[in-house]
């Protein structure tokens, strides 16, 4: 399942984990360029144009059957893997963003997951296959996907042309840790909220999480210097400011 925006009750730690994972989704409603190959830019818009079309014949009988044709259709027009990978993912976003029934999101899933073995390198592929999987709570698929593909990183493409000011790299790495909050293992999220900040320091969504995680293990301090942070490169954040009042009135009253 960040960039520019973006805990700790059961309740806030859910609303924080969908608002941290929203924003490091801003890449899932553009489209993917890596290159300025203009064929390949008129694949992918006709690639988006036929989801659509197909998307109108959902209720047909023969929707598995045609959604399998086009798959192989798709993969045939690409002139290499990385470009058919990323011709899948655009698929499987156009499944999910114009879809209208649960079943696209399933369905989705299986074309990121067909695109991120034509292309293991692809970061931006894990990045949005990860953030599906998060939504369709498949946590331990999520963390696995983008361990993975942090691993493989330094051989693949790192960043996907979205034009978002943070890295790519570091909205994986607070992706990574939202799904490990969710899985209450608060010292690897912690772990990796870290790793984000070392790649973008001026990260508000990344330093809230951290901040609010230390918060949780009752570490008032650093929370506290934390979401002073956050607050200060963000000052219209209404989670960091909610978590950073608890800190201060924990500091004068840990009880």
């Amino acid at each position: 399942m960040g960039s520019g925006s973006d805990g700790h009750t059961p309740d806030r730690n859910n609303q924080d984990r969908s608002r941290a994972s929203g924003d490091s989704m801003h890449g899932v409603t553009k489209r993917i360029r890596v290159e300025s190959d203009p064929k390949s830019e008129e694949r992918q818009t006709k690639i988006v144009k036929e989801s659509r079309k197909l998307l109108k014949k959902t209720s047909s009988k023969s929707w598995v059957q045609r959604l399998n044709a086009f798959k192989v259709q798709v993969k045939k027009s690409a002139t290499s893997d990385e470009e058919a990978c990323r011709l899948f993912c655009i698929v499987g976003r156009t499944l999910v963003t114009e879809g209208t029934h649960k079943l696209r999101q399933l369905e989705a899933l299986e074309w990121y997951e067909d695109a991120s073995e034509l292309d293991p390198n692809s970061l931006p592929c894990a990045y949005r296959y990860g953030i599906l999987l998060f939504r369709s709570n498949f946590i331990e698929r999520t963390i696995a996907v983008l361990q993975n593909a942090l691993e493989r990183q330094a051989a693949g493409t790192s960043e996907d042309g979205d034009e978002e000011e943070i890295p790519l790299q570091a909205r994986v790495f607070v992706n990574l840790g939202v799904a490990y909050e969710a899985q209450e293992n608060l010292a690897e999220a912690i772990n990796a909220y870290q790793k984000a900040i070392e790649l973008h320091l001026d990260y508000p969504a990344a330093l809230k999480l951290l901040g609010s995680a230390h918060l949780a293990l009752e570490e008032y301090e650093d929370g506290e210097t934390i979401l002073q942070e956050a607050v200060r490169l963000k000052p219209i954040f209404p989670d960091a400011f909610c978590d950073l009042g608890a800190c201060l009135r924990l500091l004068k009253d840990p009880k």
